[in-house]
Parts: structure tokens; sequence; C-alpha cells
């Protein structure tokens, strides 16, 4: 599970490189995510290459990214038990 927040700081880190892309990238994450939320399986598809995919699984494991995910679980969490 991945959150559209780490694909957005993605996009952001790699600004420069991914340029061409990005909107894409997160055109595409937009219209993935549920709640913010992105399932794993779906990431290969929103970068549009498998090795960029790849990369993004391994930066998604660094402690900036751990927390975007926690934060978002978090508010799903809360929000979820208001309804």
């Amino acid at each position: 599970m991945y959150t559209l927040a780490n694909v957005r700081k993605f996009v952001e880190d790699n600004e420069e490189r991914l340029r061409l892309c990005s909107t894409k990238i997160l055109r595409r994450a937009t219209e993935a995510a549920t709640d913010g939320v992105i399932a794993s399986g779906q990431i290969a598809e929103i970068m549009g290459d498998e090795a960029l995919a790849d990369e993004f699984r391994e930066v998604a494991k660094n402690p900036a990214h751990v927390k975007l995910l926690v934060e978002t679980a978090s508010s799903v969490t809360a929000a979820s038990s208001t309804t």
C-alpha cells in the first residue's frame, strides 16, 4: 500500500528527471487513489515503467515516505470512524 502523497513526493523529489512524465504520473495516481491510498499492484501502471516503479518502491521505504503512509492511514481511519 502506498499513498497519493508518496507519489507526489517522489515526483517532486525527481522533478527535473521526470518533468516530461510527471503530469501523467500524478494524473494516474490521482485516478487510482481511494481516500488517498493506492494499492501496491497499481504502482507499475501509475509510473508507466517497471524500472521507475521499482525505484519508487525502494524510495518509499525511507522514513519520510513511511511517515506519509502512516499519516494517510491515520486520516482514513479517523474519517471512517466518524461515519
